[in-house]
């Protein structure tokens, strides 16, 4: 379990606390939009998958290749997207 400094009182806080202990400084508001980002992403993920596969089948084109660099990119933002809205209150 890591440790984080409270943006309020500054004492060390779980990164999975949804209070701080000490002061009682909410942070479920960062959680629910992390979830909210992170689910959009998903969402838009597996539907331009979903466009390319139909897409290059009209074609016949083999679409593996088209998904998985879409997968590629789209898992890195989503990855480096959370990172930057999680450790942007740290």
């Amino acid at each position: 379990m890591a440790l984080k400094d409270c943006p309020e009182c500054g004492e060390q806080v779980s990164n999975f606390a949804l209070t701080c202990p000490h002061c009682g400084c909410n942070y479920a508001n960062r959680l629910f939009w992390l979830l909210i980002y992170w689910i959009i992403g998903v969402a838009i993920g597996v539907a331009s998958v979903n466009y390319l596969i139909e897409r290059s089948a009209e074609n016949g084109q083999p679409p593996k290749k088209l998904a998985l660099a879409v997968i590629i990119i789209g898992g890195g933002w989503l990855i480096y997207y959370c990172y930057t809205l999680v450790k942007k209150d740290d």
